[in-house]
């Protein structure tokens, strides 16, 4: 894949800048082995197959979605719940039921187009080194863009009966079906 324009500007303006690695370590969110990705913390940005981009208010741009990992597995664990979640949304996609459960936006995206993440580590493997560096890709992103990425929370607050998952959940809504 070659980089995405707002990659290479991400890359240069926030990650060189501050002396962290660029993003790299690409991989097939659709792809059933499990990726080979470290268990440090650091920041990941999904994006949508090579040569797909969407129209965002200044720019276009392959990015769906930017977050940071620092669990317990770091960038392998969080970076694999994605690719799982990608892999079921194809899966249901592809089932044809007459009601379909509804994925978060950044895994329909995801099926709709393909998709790949890429990576990088906080060299200081804090957590508040992640965060931080999330915080200034977004931030940067916005700046280019006009907006955050698509699925970075900019769709609300979710419910499942009548639980508020928050933002950026993970969860599928239950099957919906067409009224």
């Amino acid at each position: 894949m070659s980089l995405d324009q707002t990659i290479q500007a991400l890359n240069k303006s926030v990650l060189v800048a501050h002396s962290w690695p660029e993003f790299g370590g690409e991989f097939d969110l659709l792809d059933e082995h499990e990726p080979d990705v470290p268990r440090q913390p650091g920041v990941y940005s999904l994006l949508i197959n090579d040569g797909e981009t969407l129209r965002y208010p200044n720019l276009r741009s392959a990015v769906i979605y930017i977050g940071c990992a620092f669990g317990p597995d770091g960038l392998q664990g969080r970076l694999n719940t994605h690719r799982t979640e990608s892999i079921k949304c194809r899966k249901e996609a592809d089932s044809e039921k007459d009601a379909q459960i509804l994925f978060s936006p950044r895994y329909e995206w995801v099926n709709a187009a393909g998709g790949v993440a890429i990576f990088s580590v906080a060299p200081s493997g804090s957590r508040e080194e992640a965060e931080l560096m999330e915080s200034l890709l977004l931030t940067a992103f916005e700046y280019r863009h006009y907006t955050l990425p698509i699925a970075n929370g900019q769709h609300g607050v979710r419910y499942r009966d009548g639980e508020d998952l928050g933002r950026d959940s993970d969860l599928p809504i239950p099957p919906t079906s067409a009224f």
